[in-house]
């Protein structure tokens, strides 16, 4: 029953999505194309393809196995700009993601350079899946409205910092 709720509220979302999205970024069954925007003088472009591959394995799990990345377009070229679904920008910063961001032109998630491990849980795939919660499915953090500073999030509600803190 759990599955069978989760897997019909992943595809209404992606297919009501869907309608507004751009040519670039193309939803299929169960996979999802994503086109990044790299915004810094980065020389392999390919390097970033681990962080996008675990990604998709810990997106197809926490969506038990209903969604996946399909095809992952990166450049540094301006054209991608506006239609990108990912910018990586230069130096260390914490990943945002405006909630409800997919589909809409000119939102997308943030992550930056500093992304670029496997292994920190504050970065790379795990920060990656965190900012698609948002983006993606319009969730919140579980700290959200919270006092006393129990846990880290900007004024905007919509947009949300990525942290290994507990609240």
């Amino acid at each position: 029953m759990k599955r069978s709720f989760i897997g019909l509220i992943v595809l209404t979302v992606f297919l009501l999505m869907g309608v507004a999205r751009s040519q670039e970024t193309k939803i299929n069954p169960g996979k999802i194309d994503l086109v990044v925007y790299v915004n810094y003088d980065e020389q392999d472009l390919n390097s970033w393809h681990a962080v996008f591959e675990e990604f998709s394995k810990m997106l197809y799990n926490a969506t038990e196995k209903q969604l996946q990345i399909g095809k992952v377009y990166v450049s540094k070229c301006g054209f991608s700009k506006e239609k990108a679904d990912v910018w990586i920008l230069d130096g260390d910063g914490c990943a945002f993601s405006p909630v409800l961001g997919f589909g809409v032109p000119n939102e997308h998630m943030t992550i930056y350079q500093s992304h670029k491990s496997l292994s920190d849980t504050l970065y790379g795939p795990f920060a990656l899946l965190q900012a698609f919660a948002h983006y993606g499915f319009g969730l919140y953090d579980e700290h959200r409205g919270k006092v006393n500073g129990s846990g880290p999030w900007l004024e905007d509600d919509r947009f949300f910092c990525v942290s290994n803190t507990d609240p």
